[in-house]
């Protein structure tokens, strides 16, 4: 990089890019069921996800833990919900395992 006449020279900066998240390939019912609930419902908190999956609530938060820790979903405003880089690769997964989705 040239440096200019009359000021510090320029500087490039190196980041380092993050491993993309994983999703699931072998995903049980229970994965798809909470992607799918945060999906359609827009985000959720634990409570709420336990509410609406017919699922125990340890069986239902370990499913979000899991999840979570694979960077595939991420909290906002106390709401968990699908990361963005990972809302393309969820709603395919979804798709190929037959569970209803709306229109993009």
């Amino acid at each position: 990089m040239a440096d200019s006449e009359d000021g510090p020279p320029d500087t490039l900066w190196y980041v380092r890019m993050q491993a993309e998240p994983s999703l699931p390939v072998e995903a049980d019912d229970a994965l798809l069921m909470v992607l799918h609930a945060l999906l359609i419902h827009g985000g959720l908190d634990d409570e709420s996800l336990c509410q609406v999956l017919p699922f125990s609530r340890h069986e239902t938060l370990q499913g979000r833990l899991a999840l979570t820790h694979r960077g595939v979903l991420c909290q906002r405003q106390g709401r968990f919900q699908v990361a963005p880089l990972c809302y393309t690769g969820v709603r395919q997964l979804l798709e190929s395992r037959r569970y209803l989705l709306d229109a993009l």
